[in-house]
């Protein structure tokens, strides 16, 4: 499976940023931050210390605004029961957003799948130097993920090994790549990696020219589209 919403998206807009928004510096509207940039990304990631800052009342607000021109993707660290985890999936998806990040590791996702209407998103392999657990169990989180049967694989950006793995062994699910910019590397790097998507932040809400930024971006990005 693939994430349809997101891959109509990327081709009209030849964009593959998913700019994550958990942080927005400069005082700056959020929703002033994407109209800025919203004809030149695919997707809006928005994380759990933007729902704690915002609330839910501003998050549907975002998603009523930009729904159709924006694939919304929500990051809230799941990691429950399977049961929770349902409820907490339902509730998101609730709000209007195309997709939902979960961890793997808790188990369980293979039990709820079927009854998962959104696109599921797995976190497989982390990209800050700390994430010793992925890198230990990659090969049992990989297979959880296949069971899982996932639209998508969250995967650290200059992780090149595992993405190729994945590919091999996933070739139907997209791969989402944090990690470029504010943790180094090149743009474009983790689709030269392998990578479906790059998932960037800060490098863009930290700005002081966000669309500026977001050019220079793809113009790494689109060596290797």
């Amino acid at each position: 499976m693939t994430l349809v919403k997101a891959w109509e998206i990327a081709n009209r807009k030849n964009s593959r940023i998913i700019m994550a928004i958990d942080s927005v510096l400069n005082n700056k509207k959020p929703e002033t931050l994407i109209s800025e940039v919203a004809d030149l990304i695919v997707g809006v990631k928005i994380g759990l210390p933007f729902l704690l800052t915002y609330g839910v009342g501003k998050i549907k607000e975002i998603i009523n605004t930009f729904q159709g021109g924006i694939y919304f993707l929500a990051d809230f660290k799941l990691a429950d029961i399977p049961e929770i985890v349902l409820l907490e999936i339902n509730k998101i998806s609730s709000l209007g957003f195309n997709g939902v990040i979960t961890h793997l590791f808790q188990g369980g996702i293979p039990k709820i799948r079927k009854d998962i209407m959104t696109d599921i998103i797995g976190v497989v392999y982390m990209s800050h130097k700390e994430a010793y657990f992925f890198k230990e169990n990659f090969k049992r989180l990989l297979n959880e993920a296949i069971k899982s049967d996932l639209d998508g694989v969250v995967v650290g950006a200059k992780n090149k090994e595992i993405m190729d793995i994945i590919n091999k062994r996933m070739p139907k699910v997209d791969i989402l790549s944090p990690g470029i910019g504010i943790q180094g590397g090149c743009y474009g790097e983790a689709l030269k990696n392998g990578a479906d998507f790059e998932i960037i932040g800060r490098a863009i809400t930290w700005s002081s020219n966000p669309r500026e930024k977001v050019f220079e971006i793809l113009k790494g990005e689109r060596r290797w589209i």
